[in-house]
């Protein structure tokens, strides 16, 4: 979740990342010791530059304690798509949920889905006025092969799509379902799995998987799965 954490406030990089939190880490040291001295001495205004050069890293540090916290949505569009259900404000036209979130997402014709994200965008794109969602793009967090399988299978299910897709590499295109998928990432081949409703259906909806590295090439991969749903003006 820190790597997460880490691309939301605008460190895509994982290893610049922990270098920005490590330089962090040593301002906010330094800055508490001069906080301490400053007061054991009563030299207040050294306390207030110490607390002054320590502050952006507790900032910091407190922003990323904050996006681990839990956090419950549920949004309901099976009979709109008005933006009066989200609690957010907009940002350019799209509305952002970020952190550890608990997410259930309510569709038209009975789908749905919920799950565990780690980022939730809703776009009102071009519509007039900005009152309707055009689409919602949901980023679920980092899990394993098997979670992965057994996490989509049952999304794929509470979306109503089938688990049979096609599989794409860069090498070759192949056809499977999660099974196939399975035993392609424990083999570590690069394939991508994903199912999407049948053309023409308003909305539409799309599952997919993508595989994530780590900072050593010998961790495991792990997979993240991604539910994009657009609705036809």
């Amino acid at each position: 979740m820190l790597q997460g954490s880490l691309a939301q406030v605008g460190l895509p990089d994982p290893t610049a990342g922990f270098l920005v939190l490590a330089v962090a880490g040593l301002l906010a040291l330094a800055g508490l010791v001069i906080c301490a001295v400053s007061a054991y001495r009563r030299k207040w205004i050294v306390f207030i530059l110490g607390l002054a050069l320590a502050s952006p890293a507790l900032a910091l540090v407190g922003y990323l304690a904050w996006e681990e916290i839990p956090r419950s949505y549920e949004w309901d569009f099976s009979r709109d798509r008005s933006v009066a259900r989200l609690e957010e404000e907009p940002v350019f036209g799209r509305y952002y949920y970020q952190g550890n979130l608990r997410t259930t997402i309510r569709l038209s014709g009975g789908r749905g889905w919920s799950g565990r994200a780690v980022l939730v965008t809703f776009d009102t794109g071009s519509h007039e006025g900005g009152e309707q969602i055009e689409s919602i793009y949901w980023d679920g967090p980092r899990l394993s092969a098997e979670e992965t399988r057994a996490e989509a299978r049952r999304m794929l299910g509470e979306l109503g799509l089938a688990e049979t897709a096609p599989l794409a590499s860069s090498e070759s295109v192949a056809t499977g379902n999660l099974d196939v998928w399975y035993e392609a990432a424990r083999s570590e081949d690069r394939r991508n799995f994903n199912a999407e409703t049948p053309p023409g259906s308003n909305p539409r909806v799309n599952l997919y998987l993508r595989r994530r590295t780590g900072l050593d090439e010998r961790e495991e991969p792990t997979w993240t799965i991604h539910v994009e749903v657009v609705w036809e003006e």
